[in-house]
């Protein structure tokens, strides 16, 4: 199924998922607001659009799986494992559309969002944001039980508990239902032929040459 055949059958559209993330940034003056916001404007919607929303995240996350941008990551976050690139393009995503498709574009554009202290010369920005990919699940409890059980490990309902593992368990079961329902298939990440390693410098110097020169010492 390709990008535009499932986005067709989405009652979220992309331009919609990015104006969410913009008004979001407009109002929050750090990442938990922006979450919070983001949160807050979702819970507000369909269960269908929340649905929508991980769906589109996944999208670009795959959309995003290259070696290069994998070079990227490392040079900023210093570490290759696969959890840490899947938290560098969940921060990434967090940005917006402009800065989204500029650095998927060319990933050395990424030299221009990075500040360096030079009394200490550590990166002073942070280029992770794992908790954007938890952002569909709290707004569809945040919508369904009018409160944050993701900040807890259970939660007292009508002189019941519900415990995180039973609501991720009936949220993936829902979510799961309704791609069933649209025909929606996760596809595999593609495979990777890496021409650049953290043991050889110069390889990742010629996959982002002003990022290098910018972080690495």
């Amino acid at each position: 199924m390709s990008t535009e055949s499932i986005d067709t059958k989405l009652k979220m559209k992309r331009e919609d998922f990015w104006k969410y993330i913009s008004i979001s940034h407009e109002k929050a003056k750090n990442n938990n607001e922006f979450i919070d916001y983001l949160i807050d404007i979702l819970s507000q919607k369909t269960d269908e659009e929340i649905f929508d929303f991980e769906i589109i995240t996944f999208e670009l996350m795959r959309e995003s799986y290259n070696e290069k941008l994998w070079c990227a990551s490392y040079l900023v976050n210093g570490d290759t494992a696969s959890w840490s690139f899947d938290f560098f393009r969940l921060w990434l995503i967090s940005q917006g559309e402009k800065i989204y498709y500029s650095i998927i574009k060319n990933q050395d554009d990424l030299s221009k969002y990075v500040n360096i202290s030079f009394e200490t010369e550590f990166i002073t920005n942070y280029f992770e944001n794992e908790n954007f990919a938890f952002i569909p699940a709290y707004a569809f409890s945040r919508k369904n039980y009018s409160h944050n059980i993701l900040n807890k490990e259970s939660h007292k309902i009508n002189s019941g508990t519900i415990f995180q593992d039973d609501f991720f368990d009936d949220y993936n079961k829902k979510l799961n239902n309704y791609k069933r329902k649209i025909g929606y298939v996760n596809k595999k990440y593609p495979k990777i032929t890496f021409h650049w390693c953290a043991q050889f410098p110069n390889s990742m110097k010629e996959v982002c040459p002003a990022l290098f020169k910018k972080v690495y010492y």
